[in-house]
């Protein structure tokens, strides 16, 4: 009995304790866990729930991912399909104007260059669209396919080559339209992925550190709550260098709503990595610190929220001083 138990799929929302220690790396410790997870948060869907519930890693759980049956986990998880629809044909539709842009003849190598990186940064984003569609339309457990590697390896290496080409602006002339366009492509680019970090950053913390050290996850989370001065101070740089672009004071208003609610609820000893985290997120990493994490360990949370309260008033000072400059 045992034998055809170990050698079938274990359904993962029905199993008792005893099937699941069937389960590769799941002892008696971690299904009684996993026990615990669907009692309290919910029935186990993903690989990242498994991974938050039994606190082991998601390599780990993908790899035992082959001995399980999700039924009836993902039976319900519905996704509509024309919100799906309308922003991956909203976000090709923007990808397919800026290759139009550069994939244009060009008078010089340096503009060939800067083209060329442009058009690997947005491969990335076209790849990562690609990724988000196919994934949200196959409903895959792992949320991520071999598109997205591919779509970070081209953003990075266009990364790359946007800064080599800016570190030459700064040591020799480059023709003004260009270090124009290429001025202003790098301060997108950095607002992109300060966006990108302050959404997304802990819910990519939380998959990398799940079942690892407890403290690799709370000096993650301290990160992500201190990386709000720095980035409070690259918005302020924004509107104090040069003539500040519209773009520029929509991503400090911006920047500014963020440090005010983040700020406020560090200041009540509330966590802004939490904050930032989906519902889903929220239920797994609360999951983790009721029972692997040893709880919520920031004592200096008061602190960092009357900072992140006064760099937002100094940004609204500054989009003022910003606005009647142009008046």
């Amino acid at each position: 009995y045992l034998v055809k138990m170990a050698s079938s799929p274990i359904r993962i929302n029905e199993a008792t304790i005893d099937e699941l220690q069937t389960l590769h790396g799941i002892g008696p410790q971690r299904a009684a866990s996993i026990a615990s997870f669907r009692q309290k948060v919910g029935p186990i869907r993903t690989i990242v729930d498994l991974a938050a519930a039994a606190a082991i890693n998601v390599r780990t759980a993908n790899d035992i991912a082959a001995q399980i049956d999700w039924y009836p986990g993902t039976e319900n998880n519905r996704r509509s399909f024309w919100p799906l629809a309308i922003t991956t044909l909203a976000s090709l539709w923007l990808l397919s104007l800026g290759y139009r842009q550069h994939l244009t003849a060009t008078d010089s190598a340096m503009e060939t260059f800067f083209s060329v990186a442009v058009c690997l940064i947005l491969s990335g984003g076209l790849l990562s669209t690609l990724d988000i569609a196919v994934t949200s339309s196959k409903r895959r457990a792992s949320e991520t396919t071999r598109l997205f590697p591919f779509g970070v390896a081209f953003f990075i290496s266009g990364l790359i080559m946007l800064s080599g080409l800016t570190i030459v602006a700064l040591v020799s002339e480059l023709p003004d339209e260009l270090n124009q366009s290429l001025m202003i492509c790098m301060r997108f680019i950095i607002m992109v992925i300060s966006i990108i970090w302050m959404i997304y950053a802990p819910a990519i913390i939380l998959r990398l550190f799940v079942g690892r050290s407890p403290v690799l996850m709370h000096r993650g989370r301290s990160v992500y709550e201190w990386s709000h001065l720095p980035f409070a101070c690259m918005a302020a740089a924004f509107l104090l260098v040069d003539q500040p672009h519209w773009l520029e004071e929509i991503f400090s208003i911006w920047a500014t709503v963020i440090l005010t609610m983040n700020g406020y609820d560090l200041l009540q000893g509330r966590s802004a990595f939490a904050t930032a985290l989906s519902s889903l997120d929220v239920d797994r990493y609360h999951f983790l610190l009721r029972h692997h994490l040893g709880g919520d360990s920031s004592p200096e949370s008061q602190s960092l929220g009357r900072l992140c309260l006064a760099t937002a008033l100094a940004l609204v000072v500054l989009l003022l001083l910003a606005v009647v400059k142009q008046l």
